[in-house]
């Protein structure tokens, strides 16, 4: 018998990645059916759903209030309201660069620190993001 959870030996808790914490949200919560913000329903496009689990606060937290349905459309807006201008990235990398911490400069920015090290990586997902050097 498989143990899942807490007494599961490789449980993370709240050490989780990215996509384990997603994953643990889709068990727990289920597929999301309608957007939480503008109602649209599900549809699937070329293989990729329409609505998503958007983490609330950005901490990617096990907490199942901290998670929103929203459609892809939604999902980018919210995301966005946290983007940091292009123009601070340079101010952010040497932020670091001299020892500062992302969760400081994270709450000097008004964002979460998952954004700060995708501005000081280039990388979301695995993929080059907006910030990544051209």
């Amino acid at each position: 018998m498989s143990k899942t959870g807490e007494s599961n030996s490789n449980w993370k808790g709240n050490k989780v990645s990215y996509l384990g914490i997603h994953k643990w949200i889709g068990k727990k919560l289920g597929v999301p059916k309608e957007c939480d913000k503008c109602h649209a329903g599900m549809t699937i496009v070329k293989g990729r759903r329409s609505i998503h689990w958007a983490n609330i606060s950005g901490k990617y937290k096990r907490d199942l209030s901290d998670w929103i349905a929203l459609c892809t459309l939604c999902h980018t807006a919210f995301d966005n309201k946290n983007k940091i201008d292009f123009k601070e990235v340079p101010v952010i990398k040497d932020l670091i660069k001299r020892g500062e911490s992302q969760t400081s400069v994270a709450k000097k920015y008004g964002v979460d620190q998952m954004t700060i090290s995708r501005v000081i990586t280039g990388i979301t997902n695995g993929k080059k993001n907006c910030y990544a050097e051209k």
